[in-house]
């Protein structure tokens, strides 16, 4: 099922089903400063077979506070109003969190703060690493590859700065961590690619 997300000026967090509009959860969120939608594979039936798919299931926010938070919804129709899992990073910025990116091929996400640091974090928001800039951000973001090669640069990460960018390669950050993360969908991921699915939407570590 196609599903659509939309976030008011009360801060409720609402799931849609695209080709009804009925509302599948909703959720009151607290003060937030950036969201992500959070998507995951999940298992469906299409006709006789049991496929994974990709489906909304949730947002991860940013707060002033430096924290990160991953609402979790398991959308009922029969239930819009039921409690959500929700995950509160235990570390946080130093200063206000103005954007965060998620890659659902590795359930990982990553979040830029005013305090000039990059964290990576786990699936349940377990930090992984902070890699800190002697100068302020402006964005971040994952690559994306449509083939999930990673030889191609699939899940590098994009840091960029006020006058140029910079590129943190997968082989890099994910040194000495590779055992927290959840890749658990290769044959999914290769599956997704063959049929049109979802995507997420090297050389030296440090490119400038």
């Amino acid at each position: 099922a196609h599903r659509l997300m939309t976030v008011d000026d009360k801060h409720i967090f609402k799931i849609w089903d695209a080709a009804t509009m009925r509302c599948l959860f909703k959720y009151r969120l607290g003060d937030f400063t950036c969201q992500r939608p959070y998507i995951r594979p999940q298992l469906t039936f299409m006709g006789h077979s049991e496929v994974k798919v990709l489906m909304l299931t949730g947002i991860a926010i940013g707060t002033a506070s430096g924290a990160v938070q991953l609402v979790v919804a398991d959308p009922d129709e029969d239930d819009v109003a039921r409690e959500p899992e929700v995950l509160l990073s235990q570390t946080t910025h130093g200063a206000e969190v103005f954007q965060v990116d998620h890659m659902w091929s590795l359930d990982v996400f990553i979040s830029a703060g005013r305090d000039q640091a990059l964290k990576i974090w786990s699936y349940n928001l377990t930090l992984l690493r902070e890699i800190t800039f002697p100068q302020p951000l402006t964005c971040i973001a994952f690559r994306r590859c449509v083939d999930f090669d990673p030889a191609c640069g699939h899940g590098d990460i994009f840091v960029g700065f006020a006058g140029h960018l910079e590129l943190i390669a997968r082989t890099c950050w994910s040194r000495g961590v590779v055992d927290q993360l959840a890749e658990a969908f290769p044959t999914e991921e290769n599956s997704a690619a063959e049929h049109g699915s979802m995507g997420d939407g090297p050389g030296p570590d440090w490119l400038e």
